[in-house]
């Protein structure tokens, strides 16, 4: 059995966060006005809290990137996100319940599909992955989606699904 460092244990008391693409993005682009926040943010991942990403999420991240037309841009966005995401821990994927797709669906139409799926994914590992342990605590979603920080859109998602949701923006980092 391989022996944590002190470090490791700690980390593994934090708090699990499902990071989302639209930070991982923000912070990579220079100028951005939200970047200095999300770059911030990133940078307190595996001290403040323990980083997940989902495959959903990956495969929007590797969508953005392949938009981008300058290929010295597209090369240092490529190898930034990929620093990044060595640092994260990977939620394997979940089998998506059609409740969650259907509350999702109909409750909060208003949040874009791809982010809802995100949303699916996360209260399918909490649902799952939580509950046998293989986590010290609920997953989280970050995001700096419109839609999903506004303060009403945060309550109803608690006490819907039981989802936490942190905007970086309104943190003090």
């Amino acid at each position: 059995m391989i022996e944590l460092s002190s470090f490791e244990r700690r980390v593994l008391t934090k708090p699990c966060v499902v990071v989302d693409a639209s930070i991982i993005l923000a912070s990579g682009v220079e100028g951005f006005s939200f970047q200095i926040q999300c770059a911030k943010y990133l940078n307190q991942a595996n001290k403040t809290y323990q980083p997940f990403i989902t495959k959903p999420i990956m495969g929007e991240l590797f969508r953005e990137l392949t938009r981008i037309k300058d290929l010295n841009l597209a090369h240092s966005a490529f190898q930034f996100t990929k620093e990044i995401l060595t640092e994260f821990n990977y939620v394997p994927h979940m089998h998506l319940h059609q409740s969650d797709i259907d509350i999702l669906k109909d409750k909060f139409s208003i949040i874009m599909p791809d982010d809802r799926l995100h949303l699916a994914h996360v209260c399918a590992a909490n649902r799952y992955w939580v509950k046998k342990k293989d986590l010290s605590s609920d997953l989280r979603f970050a995001t700096i989606d419109n839609k999903i920080i506004d303060l009403d859109m945060i309550r109803r998602l608690k006490s819907r699904l039981g989802l936490d949701i942190i905007n970086p923006l309104s943190l003090s980092l």
